[in-house]
């Protein structure tokens, strides 16, 4: 057996660098490529998350702040609304919080009837002029019928306090309604009194004081 030439070494050398350096310019493309895709992906991810922080930043300023402004104009002690945002298994979630002295509540556990109806009248409100939908209306029957108030100073206020909501947003609301209190604060009323199984319909238009 033969031992290889030094040429023969040399000429095997050259082949295996040529052999090397090509895998390294093959592995170098793979990693510019892999760095112009990492680039992309962050540029993409950073985009993604500046739009997410804009829409949270206007969730919270339309919705929260609303809301907020709602309770405010209704009740002595009113809570603040808080939208509360979070990532987990890399899907976005939110809740809505009620804050009252420093502390976060669960509407759900620790409010009242009347509370919550406020709150989900903001909120639909508030979603809606988001939405900018052409029709900007919203529809309800007896939305504030857990409002505990004898007096119905509440409801008075709570009459006045949907008439600014929707002069703000641009919005309609027909409400289905037998608390005169906040009857009195609407722009059109449509009385429906049923007498001896006939059902009277009247439209009437209320005096401005």
């Amino acid at each position: 057996m033969n031992n290889p030439s030094l040429k023969d070494i040399i000429t095997e050398l050259d082949v295996r660098y040529r052999q090397a350096e090509k895998k390294l310019s093959e592995a170098n493309d793979k990693v510019s490529e892999a760095e112009e895709s990492l680039i992309v992906k962050t540029e993409a991810h950073e985009i993604i998350n500046a739009v997410v922080n804009q829409t949270q930043e206007k969730f919270q300023y339309n919705i929260s702040e609303l809301s907020s402004l709602a309770m405010a104009g209704i009740f002595d002690d009113p809570y603040q609304v808080k939208l509360d945002f979070s990532t987990k298994y890399g899907s976005g979630s939110m809740k809505v919080l009620f804050i009252r002295d420093g502390e976060e509540l669960d509407p759900m556990k620790s409010c009242g009837g009347g509370t919550l109806n406020i709150a989900a009248l903001a909120l639909r409100a508030s979603m809606l002029s988001m939405a900018g939908s052409v029709e900007n209306v919203l529809v309800f029957d007896e939305p504030m019928k857990d409002i505990n108030d004898p007096e119905r100073i509440l409801h008075s206020r709570v009459g006045s306090t949907l008439k600014e909501i929707c002069s703000q947003l641009g919005i309609q609301i027909i409400m289905v309604s037998l608390i005169q209190e906040i009857v009195e604060h609407a722009d059109n009323v449509i009385d429906m009194n049923e007498r001896k199984d006939t059902l009277y319909v009247k439209e009437r238009k209320l005096k401005r004081k």
